[in-house]
């Protein structure tokens, strides 16, 4: 079990509260260091201001999005690396299925898919209970998604995940729990398909007129209102169940009536609007990235017509790393460049949001928490 109560840290987070027993839970965020923040602190690198939390013993590896590994790096040395660092004899059988195929490449010769098996491969050396994952979907394309979904499922046989994502057909497809905040402050928590239920739901209208309590009864008489006195120079507060039109309805009597309408928002404005968002976003993407598929085969087609070449458009994927990787180690060679094993601990951050005592919280422990 992973939990917070009321956590703060600066001007990031503000009274996050939620109790993790699932087992994938997803971060929203409109902020991305509001997201780190948390990892950082869920991952042991960090302390809250204010607050407590409820950790298991022991590494709770954090991948960032930024990557962890350097690109001259091969997987298998990487492996090799984090396991001997963990002290792990032997190390489950996920690893080896996941670095099948890549260990001998270095990660920046890998695609984004393959990199993130990779670095998820060293997380998962020493069997931990728990990995956080920074936006495993940022680098990827459209049509990775589901493999990434695929992937997510897989992971979830072998460690609990909290991850945060920006794809919602990844994380309603792979995540029991949600978790969404906004400009630090928690809008919702529980279980993925009930947030989402609830941020397409009408919700409520919340204002704030200046009137008389029994005159704004009478001209609001919609089923379902509250009406509460503030105590502050005549305004009260009504609440009322929002339907398509009512939002009109009330500024029309407000207005008839000659008092002020002061505010009127939505409970769930903002979870509705940030779904919304991302639904949005990822559909555009879809779209962009189909168009652009569409452009390629059409600039092939023509290209075969006008030179007769005969285009095979079978798949020669698996041919394309090692002549790679056998040159960026000639370069690597003859420039001297070799790579830096005390990076694989760092985060590639320069600010202080990264960890409170400059350490990495790839792999950070109980003991480095208390530094």
């Amino acid at each position: 079990m992973i939990s917070s109560d009321n956590i703060c840290k600066g001007s990031l987070l503000r009274n996050i509260t939620f109790d993790f027993r699932g087992d994938v839970l997803c971060v929203l965020s409109n902020r991305e260091e509001d997201i780190r923040c948390l990892f950082s602190i869920l991952s042991k690198s960090k302390k809250p201001d204010s607050g407590l939390t409820a950790l298991p013993e022991g590494v709770i590896p954090f991948l960032p999005s930024s990557g962890a590994f350097p690109r001259t790096l091969k997987v298998s040395d990487c492996l090799k690396f984090v396991k001997a660092m963990t002290r792990t004899s032997d190390a489950p059988a996920i690893v080896k299925e996941l670095a099948e195929n890549i260990a001998d490449v270095r990660f920046g010769n890998l695609s984004p898919l393959q990199a993130l098996k990779g670095a998820v491969a060293a997380l998962l050396i020493c069997s931990p209970e728990y990995i956080i994952l920074e936006d495993p979907a940022k680098d990827l394309s459209p049509s990775e998604y589901g493999q990434l979904s695929g992937l997510l499922n897989k992971l979830s046989k072998h460690a609990k995940i909290i991850f945060s994502c920006s794809v919602p057909s990844v994380f309603e497809e792979v995540s029991d729990k949600l978790l969404v905040l906004s400009d630090g402050k928690q809008l919702e928590y529980g279980d993925t398909a009930e947030v989402l239920k609830k941020a397409d739901s009408p919700g409520t209208l919340i204002c704030r007129i200046k009137g008389n309590k029994e005159k704004i009864s009478e001209i609001l008489g919609f089923d379902g209102i509250s009406i509460e006195d503030t105590d502050r120079g005549g305004i009260c507060k009504v609440t009322v169940p929002e339907t398509e039109n009512r939002r009109r309805e009330i500024k029309k009597a407000v207005a008839a009536a000659g008092m002020a309408l002061l505010d009127i928002h939505s409970d769930n404005g903002t979870l509705k609007s940030m779904i919304r968002a991302l639904s949005d976003r990822e559909s555009e993407l879809l779209s962009e990235y189909e168009d652009a598929d569409t452009d390629i085969a059409d600039e092939l087609i023509a290209f075969n017509h006008d030179t007769g070449y005969e285009y095979d458009d079978e798949d020669d994927s698996e041919d394309t790393d090692t002549g790679t990787d056998e040159e960026s180690e000639q370069n690597n060679e003859a420039s001297g460049v070799k790579p830096d094993i005390a990076s694989l601990l760092s985060h590639g951050e320069d600010d202080d949001e990264t960890s409170d005592h400059g350490e990495s919280t790839l792999f950070s422990t109980d003991s480095e928490q208390d530094k």
